[in-house]
């Protein structure tokens, strides 16, 4: 059991073996969530340092940023052969109880679950998890061929490349019109200068709550309940190393995003799967379906 001036004093860390796979679960402000993974496919950690994976960061409400959840104070409530679970008491900040739950359910696989509790009246509360991957890595997600196709052969897995009409900005793809325009609703600016906290492209909508960082060897795929995800966001590939949006190398997932009164409670879901060889479709989709069930 750690507290709040442990956490702010040593960093800690709990670490797994599952089959070959090496995994390292944070539990402090700096590196909370995935600290570390290492496959015996490749010979680097896949989670780039002095980052993190599947993190809580942003927390969206009331038309603005209010905070970042790795700043308000981080308890290890429980910590087990199968992962950790951490917990957040309401603040200014943060006016939820919030539990973020890390179950290391084999040596590919990884689920998240977090659940919120409001203590307040809400509008559109939304927080985002964010991933950073080795340079290596490159980012793809799952759009439609053509706009509101659903069916999984019109499915495309789009490898997100720089291009001068995405150039400088993060790719947001939301789930629909409504998760669109609360992404537009002043949140994203900020308050002193007018200017995007992040500059970002919107769309088209996500075919599948899905997005993948993968080399030729392996490839990390993860994926959100779509009932709970609003948008994903990834960076884009590029040769430039001194781009800013190259150099974040991540993949972000926004968490709910309904409005919340006091006493609302809401529960989401994430799952993280490594597997070997080069990203395809009809991988990502297969562990997509088994998840969802």
């Amino acid at each position: 059991m750690a507290n709040d001036q442990q956490s702010a004093i040593k960093p800690i860390r709990f670490p797994y073996r599952a089959g070959e796979t090496d995994i390292v679960l944070g539990a402090d402000k700096e590196r909370h969530g995935l600290a570390s993974l290492r496959r015996p496919e490749v010979g680097f950690d896949l989670v780039r340092e002095p980052y993190f994976a599947l993190n809580l960061y942003r927390i969206m409400f009331d038309r603005r940023l209010q905070g970042i959840a790795r700043y308000e104070p981080i308890r290890v409530k429980s910590q087990s052969e199968r992962g950790i679970v951490l917990e957040w008491e309401p603040t200014e900040v943060n006016p939820c109880r919030v539990e973020a739950v890390y179950e290391i359910v084999d040596e590919e696989t990884i689920d998240l679950t977090v659940s919120i509790e409001a203590v307040k009246a809400m509008s559109k509360y939304e927080i985002t998890i964010s991933s950073y991957f080795d340079f290596a890595m490159e980012p793809y997600a799952i759009i439609p061929k053509w706009p509101a196709r659903t069916d999984s052969a019109d499915m495309l897995l789009h490898k997100v490349e720089d291009h001068p009409l995405i150039k400088g900005h993060y790719v947001y793809l939301p789930r629909d019109n409504e998760a669109g325009h609360t992404r537009l609703d002043g949140r994203w600016l900020n308050e002193k200068t007018g200017l995007p906290i992040a500059p970002f492209v919107t769309g088209p909508f996500y075919g599948r709550a899905v997005a993948i960082m993968g080399t030729g060897d392996l490839h990390v795929v993860q994926m959100a309940d779509p009932a709970e995800c609003g948008a994903i966001g990834v960076t884009y590939s590029s040769p430039e190393e001194n781009d800013s949006i190259r150099k974040h190398n991540a993949l972000y997932f926004t968490l709910f995003g309904s409005d919340l009164a006091p006493g609302d409670k809401k529960t989401a879901r994430m799952r993280q799967v490594t597997l070997a060889g080069e990203a395809t479709l009809e991988k990502a989709l297969d562990v997509y379906e088994k998840f969802i069930g």
